[in-house]
């Protein structure tokens, strides 16, 4: 095919539009690797007219979320590019995508919308247009055609976005019209010009999706190609609560502050202090759905890693042991910690001569019980 896949070919004037859009459903479906899809089981059947449409929650750019290819034969799209989104329909305005010319704010629920009426094709973000152009003829269809939500195999394997899905929608009319229309909420529903439809309203845990248009063309995870990998089903909250318990080696007191530093698989990492409890336990709260390498650092202590996977729900068990003797803070337990303990050997808590930083057992005293835990972990190094 002539097309130039998902080209950043911008129809129109950029407009910088962030109005989020709340769903409200019981269950997402969460896309976490570019490999991530659902083999849909048949195909569409579109002519002079066609809407596809999307409520997403993007954690990065670039991707498709939804694609219908046979080489040479049939192509309909609904993607994510570099900075908004683009669509396509074989072939009725050309060889190159519509692209939405907008920036989408990451990590809000958005919803988005392909439309073609017979004369024009539209793109609407969150209700709003964004561009337009001319276009004619009839979207073309076959009967064998690979079909995909996320990632699909079209020649090679083109990536799948990465966030989570609240629901999408492939019609043969063209459901919206003019400069402007309030987006859907809910659970979309499937009428007669319904030709694809998944809520994602399936129990966690599921391999498979149930399509509720007439058409009835159910969605298999991680088929299509070498490599292919499943997303999962997960609760609607857009955010979890991430606890458990951190053992402060030799410490008498662990009421302490500790930093918990979250990476995710994509996106920015961030950091979040909690207060430890008289048994060392905590809570962070409105953590954003993921898998985390989570960075665990107390001021005495050096530094663990450990991963959690907050991308089904609450976690309650991401739990681990900091070794002491960090005196410095530098996540080293070396020479610089002994002679800032030996600095204050002895001296004890509130005279001015005490170090807290030394006091590693948190017991008021710079003393022995301070240097046999810095002995014990001398020359260690936390993780990275």
């Amino acid at each position: 095919m002539l097309r130039r896949f998902c080209q950043l070919f911008t129809i129109g004037v950029s407009l910088a539009i962030s109005t989020a859009v709340l769903p409200a459903q019981a269950q997402y479906a969460r896309f976490t690797r570019r490999s991530d899809t659902i083999h849909i089981s048949g195909n569409t059947q579109l002519g002079g007219a066609a809407t596809y449409e999307a409520r997403v929650y993007l954690e990065a750019t670039g991707g498709l979320i939804f694609n219908e290819w046979r080489d040479g034969e049939e192509d309909k799209l609904l993607g994510v590019t570099g900075s908004g989104f683009n669509a396509y329909s074989w072939r009725i305005a050309g060889y190159y995508d519509i692209d939405s010319a907008i920036n989408i704010p990451l990590n809000q629920w958005h919803h988005i919308a392909y439309v073609y009426d017979g004369t024009e094709e539209r793109l609407y973000f969150n209700g709003v247009l964004t561009t337009s152009r001319a276009a004619n003829g009839s979207i073309r269809n076959h009967t064998d055609s690979n079909c995909a939500i996320g990632a699909i195999l079209r020649g090679g394997v083109a990536d799948s976005f990465i966030g989570l899905l609240d629901t999408v929608r492939v019609s043969d009319v063209a459901r919206y019209s003019g400069n402007s229309f309030v987006p859907p909420t809910g659970d979309l529903t499937a009428d007669a010009n319904t030709q694809l439809l998944y809520n994602f309203n399936e129990p966690l845990g599921s391999t498979s999706v149930t399509d509720l248009s007439p058409r009835g063309n159910n969605g298999t995870f991680a088929v299509g190609f070498t490599g292919a990998t499943s997303p999962q089903i997960v609760a609607s909250e857009s955010v979890v609560s991430i606890g458990g318990l951190i053992a402060l080696q030799g410490t008498q007191n662990t009421i302490q502050p500790v930093d918990f530093t979250f990476r995710p698989i994509t996106g920015s990492a961030f950091t979040r202090t909690a207060t430890l409890n008289f048994a060392g336990g905590y809570t962070i709260e409105s953590v954003p759905y993921g898998q985390y390498t989570v960075s665990i650092k107390g001021a005495k202590w050096l530094r663990k890693n450990i991963t959690v996977n907050a991308s089904t729900g609450n976690v309650t068990n991401a739990n681990a042991t900091l070794l002491a003797g960090d005196a410095n803070n530098d996540n080293f337990a070396d020479i610089s910690d002994l002679l800032l303990l030996i600095a204050h050997y002895n001296k004890v808590s509130p005279t001015s001569d005490y170090s807290d930083a030394a006091d590693f057992n948190c017991d008021g005293a710079d003393d022995i019980a301070d240097l046999l835990l810095l002995i014990a972990n001398y020359n260690k190094q936390g993780n990275s």
